[in-house]
């Protein structure tokens, strides 16, 4: 009965909630999440720290790797992360 009333047309939020998880699944889909096979075909070069951690292969996963290496990552890494990120993104993070 509630999918009934999820897929009428006279449910007022149906358009809003299938475009935000139309949006949502692209996005998961490969808009921003890397899959296995992706991520290790990237180069060492898209990476803040050796062995593969802290993708930075594009502005997207660059502000990621800032934001979780402020909570995870050491002082010591933080910086090299900071640094990583912006050689390659300079405008990122500058205020």
């Amino acid at each position: 009965m509630l999918m009934d009333y999820w897929n009428s047309a006279s449910n007022p939020t149906t358009d809003g909630a299938r475009s935000y998880l139309a949006s949502h699944r692209t996005h998961a889909a490969g808009g921003g999440r890397l899959t296995a096979k992706q991520r290790h075909a990237l180069p060492a070069s898209d990476f803040a720290l050796p062995g593969g951690r802290y993708p930075i292969e594009n502005e997207s996963h660059g502000r990621n790797a800032l934001a979780r290496a402020a909570q995870h990552a050491s002082p010591a890494e933080q910086a090299k992360i900071r640094a990583a990120v912006h050689r390659k993104y300079p405008d990122i993070g500058k205020r």
